[in-house]
């Protein structure tokens, strides 16, 4: 194919991109161009081994067959015609196409033009980069179209190195930001695989990444000889259904990545950080063992349940569990992961918590750092609180503590330790504290079910709350006509599990 063509250079940042702008036909271009892509099907497994298998092969996102139609027919000799250019570049991945390009003459004379040849070869020597539903539709068999000229704007290395996958994407996801912008997934995998923006080599995001493709592609692990219960099914493929073959709900590798960056790799191990591939196989044997551990049934469960009994937050709290305690441990085999969550009561624990929530309460995000700062602290520890016989005993309030302190103030109204007084108040705690010159109160320390506290002053409403922060603030009693001072009542109130709440009450008097 020839094609003649205006040349020019850009410029930037200590490059030249040779850039050339041809017309020609969308029936000559689908002969010569393809579109590399995956499909709507391509499975999750797929797209994962792609990512982690330079140079990455499909990268551009479906071809919708709808957008496709309709171009047909709205240029289907209906009077209008399609003066946006599509954009295409030569194929980077295999053997480089020899696209020759010379200076066009005519009768011997130089016209400023260029006569770029383009050959057939096995494997279409262009890529589609922007206008795949354009080409695909004015070039259908069925468009009157299909053999008028469309303009083009050609990325050509001419001898050069201009060009490459990894700005090839790049030019790809911004040209199509403002259109159709990329699938939330797509765009962070295709961020990932060509090492674009937060994803710069060696960070800790692209290990992140890595190890979820790696827990993605993996169908079995040989070291400690079990099937990967994550294979292909970690979601990659924005276009397939969220069923799941193993949790109740999938991942997707957005999510997963996001948690495993800022759980593990973004903190300090003791030791050293395992490769991504080695942590994948960690994540897959702990969740391996849960499945060993949670008693039946488990279609009722938080981890493995259906529809209301799934609680995504749960997995969540399990995995920051696992991370925690591999960064201080760093490597365990199946026994060790066994061993650990029988010390945790995992298997005495219901893990059907649908039974137990506030069904006319927003709680899942108040639940969700709850059950995290609880698992945090329980891999961490190993053991559970003192006292406690099981972990829904415990994020439903067993053992709940908070500690707290009434202190005087100095003339600024800062807190001063002179002469403090301290509390331990537990469930249901109602008590009176004689506060004589004390003027502030603070929550010093508090067990982790106690994540959520919120201290009402009970003088105010529920349509004019007075409350305090917990980490301190000066407090004054009211005073008689007399001038007397009044006691008055604060009420702590802890927001556990699933909505469910908990309230202390401290009675404030024998003010001075």
């Amino acid at each position: 194919m020839e094609v003649s063509g205006l040349e020019s250079v850009i410029e930037s940042g200590g490059h030249n991109y040779p850039i050339f702008i041809g017309f020609v036909t969308a029936t000559e271009l689908l002969e010569y161009a393809s579109v590399p892509n995956f499909k709507k099907s391509t499975t999750n497994e797929d797209i994962a081994s792609n990512v982690l298998t330079p140079p990455v092969k499909e990268w551009q996102r479906p071809l919708i067959e709808d957008n496709k139609i309709k171009i047909t027919n709205t240029f289907n000799n209906t009077g209008e015609f399609m003066p946006n250019p599509v954009l295409i570049a030569e194929r980077t991945v295999g053997k480089r196409p020899e696209i020759i390009i010379d200076d066009l003459k005519v009768n011997g004379f130089m016209t400023g033009l260029k006569k770029i040849t383009i050959p057939k070869t096995k494997e279409k020597p262009l890529w589609i980069i922007d206008g795949q539903h354009r080409i695909t539709g004015l070039g259908d068999s069925k468009c009157a179209q299909k053999d008028n000229p469309v303009p083009v704007v050609f990325l050509l290395n001419n001898g050069g190195n201009s060009y490459n996958g990894r700005n090839l994407a790049k030019i790809f996801a911004q040209v199509t930001t403002e259109a159709t912008p990329l699938a939330l997934l797509h765009k962070e995998w295709l961020t990932f695989a060509f090492n674009l923006d937060h994803y710069a080599s060696g960070a800790a995001s692209t290990k992140a990444m890595e190890c979820s493709a790696q827990l993605c592609k993996t169908p079995y692990f040989k070291s400690e000889k079990f099937n990967n219960p994550f294979f292909d099914d970690i979601k990659f493929n924005d276009s397939l259904g969220p069923s799941s073959k193993f949790l109740g709900q999938q991942y997707d590798c957005r999510d997963l990545a996001s948690i495993i960056d800022s759980t593990y790799y973004s903190e300090t191990a003791v030791n050293k950080h395992l490769l991504p591939e080695e942590l994948a196989q960690q994540i897959a044997l702990a969740f391996d063992v849960l499945s060993k551990n949670v008693r039946a049934p488990q279609e009722n469960s938080v981890f493995f349940g259906q529809s209301h009994y799934f609680h995504k937050i749960m997995c969540d709290a399990f995995l920051t569990g696992v991370l925690v305690y591999l960064l201080e441990n760093q490597a365990v085999d199946r026994a060790g992961w066994d061993k650990l969550l029988k010390k945790l009561n995992f298997h005495k624990t219901d893990w059907n918590f649908h039974q137990h929530v506030n069904k006319s309460a927003r709680w899942v995000d108040k639940s969700k750092k709850l059950a995290v700062n609880v698992f945090d602290e329980l891999f961490r520890d190993e053991q559970l609180p003192r006292g406690v016989s099981n972990i829904w005993d415990y994020l439903s309030g067993d053992q709940l503590q908070i500690e707290v302190v009434f202190r005087n103030v100095d003339k600024n109204g800062r807190a001063i330790k002179l002469d403090e007084e301290t509390e331990f108040l537990s469930r249901g705690t109602k008590k009176t504290v004689t506060m004589e010159k004390r003027r502030h109160l603070s929550i010093r320390d508090k067990s982790s079910n106690a994540k959520h506290v919120e201290i009402f002053d009970d003088r105010g409403s529920a349509a004019h709350p007075i409350k305090y922060k917990a980490k301190g603030q000066v407090i004054e009693p009211s005073r008689q006509r007399d001038g007397a001072m009044s006691s008055f009542t604060v009420t702590l109130k802890v927001t556990l599990y699933g909505g469910i709440e908990e309230t202390m009450k401290v009675i404030l008097s024998g003010w001075e």
